[in-house]
């Protein structure tokens, strides 16, 4: 529903990324929507992530870039913030960009991934959370260089040196990207 971004609608959910001090020009490039008011014009056997709370939109696609499933933000600081669609254990966030000789370059969150793809950065790939599943593993498994950059604070640390450990040992070169400044993510 990313025409739902640029109507009346979603308002709310266009605000809240330009305070986020994204510009009109990296938001009409990134890929997420707003829910819609009247879920009609939702592709048939697609479901929307949570209750109407769930405002911004991130869509899940597949290899071919076909819409699969979409997970949902919280815009009032209510808990948990993303509400994600069952089954996706196995999917990172961006994969069906990747060419198999790609680098994914992994992050925590979804956004990270959204922004970064919007503003050029090519390979980017969200877990969605600090520790990734073991399908998510599995899936990194496959390439053989791997660039990890997860939030520096104590949960993307241990998520990182998880990643590292199970990488390594399939063979997959694991380099880890420094936050410089005291910067999370």
């Amino acid at each position: 529903r990313r025409r739902a971004l640029w109507e009346p609608e979603g308002a709310d959910v266009l605000d809240y990324l330009r305070s986020r001090g994204y510009s009109d020009d990296l938001i009409q490039r990134m890929d997420v929507g707003a829910r819609p008011v009247s879920e009609a014009g939702v592709p048939a056997g697609l479901k929307l992530p949570g209750g109407p709370e769930y405002r911004l939109l991130v869509p899940f696609r597949s290899r071919g870039g076909r819409l699969v499933a979409v997970a949902g933000r919280r815009l009032d600081g209510g808990e948990p913030r993303y509400m994600y669609p069952p089954g996706m254990g196995r999917a990172l966030l961006g994969q069906h960009v990747l060419r198999r000789d790609a680098v994914p370059v992994v992050v925590e969150g979804l956004m990270d991934a959204i922004v970064l793809e919007a503003a050029g950065v090519q390979g980017v790939v969200a877990l969605g959370r600090a520790q990734a599943s073991g399908g998510q593993i599995e899936v990194l498994r496959q390439y053989q260089r791997v660039v990890l950059a997860l939030d520096a604070d104590d949960a993307g640390r241990a998520g990182t040196e998880r990643l590292v450990r199970a990488l390594v040992r399939s063979g997959v070169k694991t380099y880890v990207a420094e936050w410089v400044g005291g910067a999370k993510d």
